[in-house]
């Protein structure tokens, strides 16, 4: 990440969303800019910490690259080939 976060305010901050989602919260999207191939989240770092401390694979993300949509296409590609 980033951005430093207090570990203690990282952990109560997952816990709540960790909790609202496993009481059927419909999340918004986690929002990536593709930078050189890899995507980097740019908002959504708490909801990503709670879907991951949930074991979640997935959930919908929105990508933009101020380059190209060709870009976009390229790390997706590359994402779902491993």
């Amino acid at each position: 990440m980033e951005y430093v976060e207090d570990e203690d305010w990282w952990n109560y901050n997952i816990n709540q969303i960790s909790n609202r989602i496993e009481s059927g919260w419909d999340l918004p999207p986690l929002i990536a800019e593709n930078r050189e191939g890899s995507l980097s989240v740019r908002d959504g770092n708490h909801r990503l910490g709670a879907l991951q401390k949930l074991n979640k694979e997935k959930c919908y993300v929105i990508i933009w690259d101020d380059r190209s949509v060709g870009n976009i296409l390229k790390v997706i590609e590359k994402k779902s080939n491993k």
